[in-house]
């Protein structure tokens, strides 16, 4: 087994179940609700993303290298001397490295939010659980993953003092 699921009525049941399995030692619990709970995000502890650094890093990185690449082609490959201007004219070189790099960003960020997110997951576990459906109307659950402090039948007595509607074994 590698956790318990646990369905609640009420989002004050949840943060309930959260604050006390927190208090008891579990670190890996997700929550799934129709809506957003902000006191589960603090409860949970959410990490920050690194989506950010992607975007950043990579804008750099495309932007350095298409002014590496119009510089060595004006500069050093094949110099061409028009109207007494300077070869590494960079008022010219400056729009099509920002245009790179906004395209280098976009696309780097659409694969880091997609690798980050662990997509494409055509299919998770919890899609074959008996009423979880309802995670996205009027029911909220609780997902106890399989970490030092959990040992399931401790776990399964201490959501049972919780008072979930119901409580369910999460497989591999």
């Amino acid at each position: 087994m590698t956790g318990l699921i646990a369905r609640f009525r009420s989002p004050a049941e949840l943060v309930e179940a959260v604050r006390r399995l927190r208090d008891q030692g579990y670190r890996r619990l997700d929550a799934f609700t129709p809506y957003p709970l902000p006191e589960l995000t603090e409860l949970l502890g959410g990490s920050t993303s690194r989506i950010g650094w992607i975007a950043a890093l990579s804008a750099l990185a495309g932007g350095a290298l298409t002014y590496a690449v119009i510089y060595w082609t004006a500069v050093v490959d094949y110099p061409l001397n028009i109207g007494g201007r300077p070869l590494h004219s960079w008022q010219a070189f400056l729009p099509a490295a920002l245009v790179s790099a906004a395209l280098w960003s976009g696309l780097a960020t659409l694969i880091g939010m997609l690798w980050l997110g662990g997509l494409p997951r055509w299919h998770h576990r919890l899609f074959d659980l008996k009423g979880f459906d309802r995670a996205t109307y009027d029911r909220y659950f609780l997902l106890v993953e399989d970490d030092p402090a959990f040992e399931a039948s401790e776990t399964r007595r201490l959501l049972e003092s919780l008072s979930p509607e119901h409580i369910e074994a999460l497989g591999p």
